[in-house]
């Protein structure tokens, strides 16, 4: 990885540093995955109450959980 100027010669060290690249990324997706997760389920928690409170309609879906319903009605209207 990188720009070559620091790279492995041996075919140990070349299989080893694959296994560290993998593990890293691992790791690296065991942490954001639930982040990414809460996001969503957040989102979903809000339009979910917006749309149970009539205060958007059925066939609008708002993946961002920020609304403004004035403007998007007057435009589908």
């Amino acid at each position: 990885m990188g720009d070559g100027d620091f790279a492995p010669k041996t075919d140990l060290g070349k299989i080893f540093t694959m296994v560290y690249i993998f593990t890293g990324l691992g790791i690296l997706l065991g942490f954001v995955n639930p982040i990414g997760e809460y996001i969503i389920d957040r989102r979903f928690e809000v339009v979910e109450k917006d749309k149970n409170e009539g205060k958007i309609s059925e066939n609008i879906f708002n993946f961002f959980g920020v609304w403004e319903s004035s403007k998007i009605i007057n435009r589908i209207s």
